[in-house]
């Protein structure tokens, strides 16, 4: 029992990775399959029509997620290199601090000896 669980925990967590290009292809069936419904079958017209509409849907939703997974990796990249330029800039005020320390004691060492 537990390795079909592993295994349907896995599937859904891969189909909520790749969301869009499942959205893609629902859409790339349905569009088509209710064009199709609505010239072959006329009296299925609403549900060749609604077949279309989820599909449009469908592809709308594929076009959302995928700029929000695009937004959110900018963002990322973004907020990596705000932490690297902070940490560079503690890493120069700790030398600046070091240097000024070395350059008072040299100076202390100077007046001592003169």
């Amino acid at each position: 029992m537990s390795k079909i669980t592993t295994f349907l925990k896995g599937l859904i967590r891969r189909l909520k990775e790749h969301m869009d290009a499942v959205n893609l292809t629902i859409g790339g069936i349905f569009i088509p399959l209710g064009f199709y419904v609505m010239v072959e079958k006329p009296e299925w017209k609403i549900i060749g029509a609604v077949a279309v509409i989820v599909g449009i849907l469908a592809w709308l939703l594929a076009y959302w997620l995928v700029r929000t997974r695009e937004k959110k990796e900018r963002l990322e990249k973004i907020a990596e290199r705000v932490q690297e330029q902070t940490q560079r800039q503690i890493e120069r005020k700790e030398l600046n601090g070091l240097l000024t320390n070395i350059l008072q004691e040299l100076h202390k060492l100077n007046q001592n000896q003169k």
